[in-house]
């Protein structure tokens, strides 16, 4: 797939996951499965914004779609530039984080390393249109220039997992107290 277009590439990533031919931005709701267990996620507008530039992270950096690669996709797109203003996406991609940095310690603290000496697709600022009429290869080339930034795996994944884990403890304390 490195010498065809990023809009090709991105279709035949759709076709081999078994997604919609748009990723799922039309859905309402999109369904994540943890284990045994699916979760709704609400397609707000700010996911739909941020989906398809998502996507191009998985084409730019090969993770799959499965637990392991949403938990390392999530770790290297904090650390490659995160999410802008865009909260609600912050907020599932530091979950994602969390359920990397408990269940896949080891690939998930690789994976931010690899993303400090990048920018993602959505840091870059490039519209969407422009990143889809690159080919792939010059989309990948593009994100691995430098992340000025170097961000904290340590900060970041002590955040994410108190974040995830303290308003439910909070919760069931006042409920049993």
């Amino acid at each position: 797939m490195s010498d065809t277009s990023v809009k090709q590439s991105l279709s035949e990533f759709y076709q081999l996951n078994n997604f919609e031919a748009d990723g799922g931005v039309s859905n309402l709701v999109s369904w994540a499965k943890v284990g045994p267990f699916t979760f709704p996620i609400l397609n707000l507008k700010s996911r739909k914004k941020a989906l398809i530039f998502h996507d191009l992270h998985h084409l730019i950096t090969g993770y799959q779609t499965n637990m392991r690669g949403e938990a390392e996709i999530s770790a290297w797109e904090i650390a490659s530039g995160g999410w802008g203003r865009l909260w609600y996406i912050w907020g599932i991609v530091l979950s994602g984080f969390a359920f990397g940095v408990a269940f896949y310690p080891k690939t998930t603290k690789k994976a931010f390393e690899v993303g400090n000496g990048c920018r993602n697709a959505y840091a870059s600022g490039i519209k969407i249109n422009d990143l889809l009429n690159l080919e792939l290869n010059e989309l990948r080339d593009l994100t691995q220039t430098k992340n000025h930034s170097h961000r904290s795996y340590s900060f970041w994944a002590i955040l994410s997992v108190a974040l995830i884990t303290i308003p439910p403890t909070v919760i069931i304390l006042l409920v049993f107290s």
